[in-house]
C-alpha cells in the first residue's frame, strides 16, 4: 500500500520515510522498466481516431527539436528545513503535494500547500495539548507534528504554517493531497490518516485513523481575509473504513478534492468500501446548496458523506484503489482513474497494493436516485506489453482538442517508464499514447510521472513532472534510476507529431539545491513574454537537513519555473527586510545573489539602489561593467541606514544583457529613535 504522492517512495528507497507504515522496500528494478539505450531510436504515435501510425520521429531529430526551445529558468522560492543537518524545529518537510494560487479572495500572488510534518525533539511520551501520555497512535518519534498546511506569498518571499495537523482530538494527520479554494478563500483538503477513528480505526490502511475531509478558513484581519500562523482547521468528516448506515464509508483518502456548482465536494479513497478494500469515490454535500443532486438532500445535515461508488463490484475488471482526483465534465459526468485492477496482470504493471494489476480509467454518471460507472472502463495493459500505458497515479485533464481526456501513466508505455495520454470520452474502448517517456538516452526526457497535467494554457499548451529520469546525476542515490525527475510541457499534443519539450532537469545545482524528484503537478501562476510561469514542489533536495536519509540532500523546496531564451538572471531572495533600526545607525549587511542561469555570458550594466540604503561590499561582488558567466553567481550586499523614523522602502535594480532585464529587489526597513 501507498498513497498517491508516496509511491515514489516504493521505487527510490529502502527504507520508508512517511509516517503512513514502516516496511522495506526491496530496490530491485529489471533493466526493462527503463528500457536504457543509446543511438538512434524511433517512437510512434497513433493517429487520432484511428490505428494508423501517424508519424516516426528519431532520437536526434528529437533532440534537434528541442535544442530549439526555450529555456527555463529555475527559482526555488522555499527551501523545508534549509540549512539543519541535525534534529531540530525544522518547519515543514517533503512535500508530497503541489502548491495552488490564491484565487484572489485572500491575498493576491499566495500559493498554498500541505507537508509531511514538522521535524522536532524525540517524543517525551507526554502528548502535547492535554498533558496526557502518549500511546503508539499519538508519539511517533522523532515526528510531533504529522502534517502541516502552508503558504508562500511570493510578494514578501515569506512561508507561514498556517495548520499543524497532530491527530489529536480528531485532527487528521498527513495530508498528501493538494489543496481546493473556495470563492470565499475557504481551503479544503484530505488528510491519509488521523480524525475520529484513531482509537478506533477498521479496514484502514496503516495506524492513527482513516483519514478525514477538513477545511481552513481565513480570520478576519485588519485589511479583509487573511490566514494566521498555526490556526486551527475544521474537520468537516473523518472516515470510519467500518459501517456506516450498512455500508463502508472509505478510507485512507489520497487525492485532492474537487467542488461542483453546488458546493458539494466530491473525492475518493484508496482503501474502504464494500468490496475488498478497493477503495470509493464519496461526496460531502452542502447543506446550504440551491440545488440538491442525489443522493444529497435537503434534510441531510452539514456535510453528510455519501458513497456514491464501491470499487470491486464487478470484479477486478472495474478498478480498485483510486489514488488520483476526479474531473467533472460539463455534463456532470466524474472521470478517474484506479492504479489497480482491470483484467490484466503484467510484470510490467505495480500496482500500490503491491501486485502486478495494471489500473484502469473510468467514468461515472448519475441514474435515478444514484450513479453508476460505465459498463466499459478502459483497462490499462491492454496493448501488448502495455505500451498503452499502465498504473496511472494521477488524474484527468480536459484536453486541447472538445471531447478528449489527457493524462498520464506511471508505468507503461514503449519504454515501460509511463506515458502522457488522451481518451476519446465518446469512444472508451481504446487510449492514445501521445508520448512514452524514457525514450531518449539514459532517459534524458524523464521518467515514471507520478503526477498529472495542468492546463491547457492560451498557447494550447500542457505542463508535467516525472519523478524520475532527466539526468544521471542521481546515480549514486538510491532516490532515482535515471536522473532527478523533470519538468516538461506539451504543446498541443493532440496534434500527430508534437513532442513534449523538458523544461527542467532537477538537481542541475551542486548539492541539488533546486530539488530532486517532484511527486505532484505543476500550477500556472502567471506569464511572461516567453509563455507561462508555473510552480510546484520537490520532495527531496534543498540541501537543508539530512537526518532522514543522508542522500535525500534536504526535505524538499518550492520552486518557480519561468521561460526564457538564451540569457536569464536570476536574484535570490527577491526582497530583504530589516527590522527596527535606530536612526543614525548602520543595519546589518545583507546580500542578494544574482546567477546567469542561461547558457551565454552577459555583462551587468548597472547596478542602482534607492530609499535610505546603501551598497555594500561582501565576498564575490557583481559590480558594473562585470561579465556573468552562463551558470555563474555573484552577490550583491546592501545596509539600511535610516535617516528618520518609520517604516522606509527602497529597491536595488540591476540592468544587465539578460532577456529579463531589469531585476529588482524590494527593501523596507524601520527607523526608530
Amino acid at each position: 500500500m501507498t498513497s498517491k504522492k508516496m509511491r515514489v517512495e516504493r521505487k527510490f528507497s529502502s527504507v520508508r520515510i512517511s509516517c503512513l507504515r514502516n516496511f522495506t522496500l526491496i530496490f530491485l528494478l529489471p533493466l526493462v522498466v527503463f528500457g536504457f539505450r543509446a543511438g538512434a531510436q524511433t517512437h510512434t504515435f497513433k493517429e487520432l481516431g484511428g490505428s494508423a501510425v501517424g508519424q516516426t520521429i528519431t532520437a536526434e531529430a528529437h533532440s534537434e527539436m528541442h535544442a530549439h526551445q526555450n529555456y527555463i529558468s529555475d527559482d526555488v522560492l522555499y527551501r523545508f528545513c534549509n540549512g539543519m543537518t541535525t534534529i531540530g524545529n525544522c518547519q515543514g518537510f517533503q512535500p508530497q503535494a503541489g502548491v495552488i494560487l490564491d484565487n484572489g479572495s485572500v491575498t493576491a500572488g499566495v500559493l498554498y500547500g500541505t507537508d509531511m510534518g514538522y521535524w522536532g525533539p524525540p517524543c517525551t511520551g507526554v502528548r502535547a495539548g492535554d498533558g496526557a501520555v502518549a500511546n503508539p497512535l499519538e508519539c511517533d518519534p522523532p515526528f510531533t507534528v504529522r502534517g502541516q498546511a502552508f503558504m508562500y506569498d511570493t510578494n514578501t518571499h515569506q512561508e507561514t504554517v498556517i495548520h499543524q495537523f497532530n491527530s489529536f482530538n480528531g485532527d487528521g494527520w498527513n495530508s498528501v493531497s493538494g489543496l481546493i479554494q473556495d470563492a470565499s478563500g475557504n481551503l479544503y483538503g484530505t488528510t491519509y490518516g488521523g480524525g475520529s477513528s484513531a482509537t478506533g480505526y477498521n479496514n484502514c490502511m496503516g495506524t492513527g485513523g482513516c483519514g478525514t475531509v477538513f477545511e481552513i478558513s481565513p480570520q478576519v484581519g485588519a485589511n479583509g481575509p487573511e490566514f494566521g500562523a498555526n490556526g486551527p482547521d475544521t474537520v468537516l468528516y473523518s472516515f470510519e473504513g467500518g459501517p456506516q448506515g450498512g455500508t463502508m464509508d472509505g478510507a485512507n483518502p489520497a487525492a485532492a478534492l474537487i467542488q461542483d456548482t453546488n458546493g458539494n465536494l466530491y473525492g475518493t479513497t484508496e482503501f474502504g468500501g464494500l468490496y475488498q478494500n478497493g477503495g470509493t469515490v464519496f461526496v460531502l454535500c452542502n447543506a446550504s446548496a440551491a440545488t440538491f443532486v442525489p443522493p444529497c438532500s435537503q434534510s441531510d445535515p452539514p456535510w453528510k458523506e455519501h458513497v456514491i461508488y464501491n470499487f470491486g463490484a464487478s470484479g477486478p475488471s472495474d478498478g480498485a484503489n483510486p489514488i488520483a482526483g476526479l474531473f467533472i465534465d460539463s455534463g456532470g459526468h466524474l472521470w478517474g482513474t484506479t492504479a489497480s485492477g482491470g483484467n490484466y496482470n503484467s510484470s510490467y504493471c505495480w500496482d500500490p497494493t503491491g501486485g502486478n494489476t495494471c489500473g484502469t480509467l473510468f467514468e461515472l454518471y448519475q441514474v435515478s436516485g444514484g450513479w453508476t460507472e460505465m459498463s466499459s472502463p478502459y483497462l490499462f495493459c491492454s496493448a501488448t506489453d502495455c505500451t498503452d500505458g499502465a498504473n496511472p497515479a494521477a488524474g484527468l485533464i480536459e484536453g486541447t482538442v472538445a471531447g478528449y481526456l489527457l493524462g498520464t501513466t506511471e508505468w507503461g508505455g514503449m519504454f515501460h517508464a509511463g506515458t502522457v495520454f488522451a481518451l476519446n470520452t465518446a469512444n472508451t474502448a481504446a487510449d492514445y499514447v501521445l508520448y512514452s517517456f524514457c525514450s531518449q538516452a539514459d532517459c534524458s526526457d524523464g521518467a515514471n510521472p507520478i503526477a498529472g497535467l495542468v492546463g491547457p494554457d492560451a498557447s494550447q499548451t500542457v505542463y508535467g513532472t516525472t519523478s524520475g529520469g532527466g539526468n544521471d546525476t542521481c546515480a549514486t542515490s538510491p532516490l532515482t534510476l535515471g536522473g532527478c525527475g523533470t519538468a516538461f510541457k506539451f504543446t498541443n499534443p493532440l496534434q500527430v507529431g508534437s513532442q513534449p519539450q523538458t523544461m527542467y532537469k532537477f538537481c542541475k545545482r551542486s548539492n541539488c539545491t533546486d530539488g530532486i524528484s517532484p511527486a505532484a503537478g505543476l500550477t500556472l501562476i502567471g506569464t511572461n513574454a516567453y509563455g507561462s510561469i508555473v510552480a510546484g514542489t520537490t520532495q527531496y533536495g534543498g540541501f537543508g537537513t539530512q537526518t532522514v536519509q543522508p542522500y535525500t540532500l534536504g526535505e524538499g523546496t518550492v520552486f518557480e519555473l519561468y521561460p526564457c531564451s538564451l540569457i536569464c538572471f536570476l536574484v535570490n531572495p527577491q526582497s530583504m527586510a530589516w527590522a527596527n533600526v535606530p536612526v543614525g545607525k548602520l543595519g546589518i549587511a545583507k546580500s542578494v545573489m544574482v546567477t546567469n542561469t542561461g547558457t551565454e555570458a552577459a555583462q551587468i550594466s548597472s547596478i542602482e539602489i534607492t530609499g535610505e540604503f546603501a551598497l555594500a561590499k561582501v565576498k564575490n561582488s557583481c559590480v558594473n561593467g562585470g561579465i556573468l558567466a552562463a551558470g555563474a553567481t555573484c552577490e550583491i550586499g546592501a545596509t539600511f541606514n535610516p535617516t528618520q523614523t518609520g517604516f522606509l522602502t527602497g529597491q536595488i535594480t540591476i540592468t544587465d544583457k539578460a532577456e529579463n532585464s531589469p531585476q529588482t529587489v524590494a527593501l523596507s526597513g524601520t527607523g526608530t529613535e
